[in-house]
C-alpha cells in the first residue's frame, strides 16, 4: 500500500515526538548511551600493545621493547622520544599520569610511523648492507684499568650517563662548543615548558637554555629535559655578555637547575644529574673541566646562587662501548 506524501510527513513528526518524549522520561538511564569523543591522550602501554611490544615505566620514562631488543623510549616532561635509537620530536610533549607516560594522539601516530619506517629501513638494508665501523674514540683522560683474568669487570662510574641518557643527549654536533655554563632558574618551581613560556613573554624565541634539570615541581627531581636549542644546535640565549659579541651563547652550553639557590641548595638528585650531564658533554664535545663555568663567571650576577656548590668537580664520562655497528655523531 502506498502512503501519501503528506501522511508520511505527519507520521515521521509523530515518531520524532514520541522518541523525544521517551528520552526525556528515561532520566539517568540516558547516560548509559552517552557517546563520548575519543581521548586526545594515548598511554604508552596502549602504543606498545598496538605494536606488539612489552612496556614498562620507571623514573618518568616509558620503555617499549620488542623481543629482538629494539626500543621506543618516551620521556615524561620532554618533547622528544627515541625510536630505534633515533630522536623523534613530539609536537605536544609527554606527561606522567597514573603510572604511565601519555602522549597526544597525533604524537602517538608520529611514534608508530617512526617505528614502522625504522622496521622498513632495517628490512631493506638486510644482512648484506655495508656496516659502518666508527673510528676508535680518543683515549680518556682517566682510563679504566685493564681487567685481569678471574677479576670482575669494573663497574661504571657514577658519572657515566645511562644508555637512555646517552640516547637523549647525543646529537650530531654542528657548533664548536667550548664551555658549559651553569645557571639556576631563580624560581621555586619550573620545567622546560614553563621556562620556555617565561622566555617567550620576554620577547625571546623560546627556552634560552640547552638543558633543564628539574627539582620535582614541574618534572621529577633530577630529571634532565633536553631543549630544542641543543637538539637543533642553535645559538643559546642564556649568557649574553656586555658588548656586541655573543661568544658565550655561540660556544657555551647552557644548563639550568630549577630552584632559587640564593634561598636553598640544589637537591642531591639534581647534582648527580648535573655531574652526569657535564661528564657526558665533556666527552661528547671535548670540553675540559676548566671550562665548566658558573653564570657569574661570565657576567656580573649571583647566578647560580650563593648556596650552589661552586667548587664541584667532574671527570669526563667513559666513551660508550661499541659492538661493531655505531652511529655517527
Amino acid at each position: 500500500m502506498r502512503v501519501p506524501g503528506s501522511s508520511l510527513v505527519a507520521f515521521a513528526a509523530l515518531a520524532a515526538a514520541a522518541f523525544a518524549a521517551g528520552c526525556a522520561s528515561s532520566g539517568a538511564a540516558s547516560t548509559d548511551v552517552e557517546v563520548r569523543p575519543p581521548s586526545p591522550w594515548v598511554a604508552s602501554s596502549e602504543i606498545a600493545r598496538s605494536l606488539g611490544l612489552r612496556a614498562s615505566v620507571a623514573g618518568g620514562k616509558a620503555t617499549l621493547e620488542s623481543p629482538a631488543g629494539s626500543r621506543i623510549l618516551v620521556f615524561a616532561g620532554t618533547a622528544i622520544a627515541s625510536v630505534r635509537g633515533r630522536t623523534v620530536d613530539l609536537a605536544d610533549g609527554a606527561s606522567l599520569r597514573e603510572d604511565d607516560v601519555f602522549v597526544s594522539s597525533r604524537d602517538a601516530g608520529t611514534i608508530r610511523a617512526a617505528w614502522s619506517e625504522g622496521a622498513a629501513e632495517e628490512a631493506q638494508a638486510g644482512s648484506s648492507a655495508p656496516v659502518w665501523i666508527p673510528a676508535p674514540p680518543p683515549p680518556s683522560t682517566s682510563p679504566r684499568p685493564p681487567v685481569l683474568a678471574g677479576e670482575p669487570a669494573p663497574q661504571p662510574s657514577q658519572n657515566d650517563p645511562t644508555p637512555a641518557e646517552r640516547t637523549a643527549w647525543s646529537v650530531p654536533l654542528r657548533r664548536a662548543w667550548k664551555h658549559i655554563v651553569i645557571h639556576h632558574s631563580a624560581s621555586a618551581f619550573g620545567s622546560a615548558a614553563q621556562i620556555d613560556r617565561w622566555h617567550r613573554d620576554k620577547g625571546w624565541d623560546g627556552l634560552g637554555y640547552d638543558f633543564v634539570i628539574g627539582n620535582g615541581t614541574g618534572t621529577p627531581d633530577g630529571h634532565v629535559e633536553v631543549g630544542y636549542r641543543w637538539k637543533r644546535q642553535l645559538v643559546g640565549a642564556h649568557a649574553q655578555t656586555p658588548g656586541p659579541s655573543n661568544y658565550m651563547n655561540e660556544h657555551g652550553i647552557g644548563i639550568v637547575l630549577v630552584g632559587d639557590f640564593n634561598r636553598t641548595k640544589p637537591s642531591a638528585l639534581q647534582m648527580r644529574s648535573l655531574e652526569r650531564l657535564c661528564a657526558f658533554l665533556m666527552t661528547h664535545c671535548g670540553i675540559p673541566e676548566s671550562q665548566i663555568l658558573m653564570h657569574g663567571d661570565v657576567k656580573g650576577t649571583e647566578c647560580p646562587g650563593r648556596h650552589f656548590p661552586h667548587a664541584f668537580t667532574v671527570r669526563p664520562a667513559a666513551p660508550p662501548r661499541t659492538s661493531g655497528v655505531g652511529a655517527a655523531r
